[in-house]
């Protein structure tokens, strides 16, 4: 299937855990599915397991925005590599259903989906058609231990964005252009944590940015917790985001960040950040230069976001409430 240019391992991964399952299901209490969604995950249920399956947001909307941004030829292609996708849905969809004792008293069950944000809720329900009462919200949390600012000052001028996949979604096109004209007038330095796909190469290359961005990868928690709370700005500009881990990292960081107005990224940022439209480079350089001249507000910013963070992100609160979805699902003798 992969030399067809297919992405199997969803179905692959899950066939291999029911397989090991199967031979070991009296050793688990529950089993906790991140998003593979393949068909062995129907077989986990049918062996009495209790199953408790995340869902971040559903992959069918970085398909949409992945095919609208090439052309028709590569749109063949990726077609095919997301055909997953459907698996995916019809998974989520039966395993909305309850099950086992659950569905033999006609309650509602003790295991329904999980996912990040209201935002990521309202796409599962719409395009994966599960029903929104059987989705439960639980943040994704951040360790306030290793994302903190640090005592050593801000490096002037310095940008930070991280791309955990250099792909149309992320909009690290729309920053680049943002950053080639606040170069223009202003001292400043991107650096971007993430390996740039050769057409990002080829637009910095373009716009002439040369020594103003660094891209980085495989630095361990430390050196990139350190790295963002080095940074006097921090920008996420997605064209969509279930729910955006680094844009929470950037906030326990103390960073001011400026973020899209775009999927969950207003609920997950509240007051905490400046938004701007998705794909504008013009307005994210307009941001940037009003940032970069005026250290007060970037102060309330990162004030700000550090609140947000601590009354809403921290880890501890949000691993109390997955252990309690595993308490639900395990039932009374738990």
């Amino acid at each position: 299937m992969m030399w067809g240019g297919a992405f199997p391992e969803p179905l692959t991964f899950s066939l291999r855990a029911l397989r090991v399952l199967t031979a070991r299901a009296a050793d688990f209490d529950v089993v906790h599915d991140n998003q593979g969604l393949g068909y062995g995950m129907l077989g986990v249920r049918r062996l009495g397991l209790p199953l408790v399956t995340s869902i971040h947001h559903p992959i069918s909307v970085d398909k949409r925005i992945d095919l609208a941004s090439v052309g028709r030829l590569t749109r063949l292609s990726r077609r095919r590599w997301y055909g997953f996708v459907r698996m995916q849905a019809r998974v989520a969809r039966r395993l909305a259903r309850p099950s086992g004792a659950f569905a033999a008293s006609g309650s509602p069950g003790a295991e329904p989906l999980i996912t990040v944000s209201e935002s990521s809720k309202r796409d599962i329900c719409r395009d994966f058609r599960v029903p929104p009462e059987r989705v439960r919200i639980i943040p994704l949390g951040v360790d306030t231990r290793v994302f903190r600012p640090r005592e050593a000052a801000r490096v002037p001028g310095r940008i930070i964005a991280v791309a955990s996949a250099d792909s149309a979604m992320k909009g690290v096109a729309t920053l680049l252009r943002a950053v080639g004209k606040l170069a223009t007038d202003r001292d400043v330095h991107l650096v971007i944590v993430g390996k740039p796909a050769p057409t990002t190469e080829r637009l910095a290359a373009q716009l002439s940015l040369g020594d103003r961005i660094t891209f980085t990868h495989g630095l361990d928690d430390e050196a990139f917790a350190a790295l963002l709370a080095s940074a006097e700005t921090a920008v996420v500009p997605s064209l969509y985001e279930g729910f955006s881990l680094p844009a929470v990292e950037h906030m326990a960081s103390g960073t001011p960040l400026v973020a899209s107005r775009a999927g969950a990224l207003p609920e997950v940022t509240g007051d905490a950040a400046v938004l701007v439209t998705p794909s504008d480079d013009e307005e994210l350089a307009a941001v940037l230069r009003r940032l970069h001249d005026s250290p007060a507000e970037r102060a309330a910013l990162g004030g700000c976001a550090l609140d947000r963070v601590r009354a809403r992100f921290a880890w501890a609160a949000v691993a109390e409430a997955t252990a309690e979805q595993y308490r639900d699902a395990i039932g009374p003798t738990c």
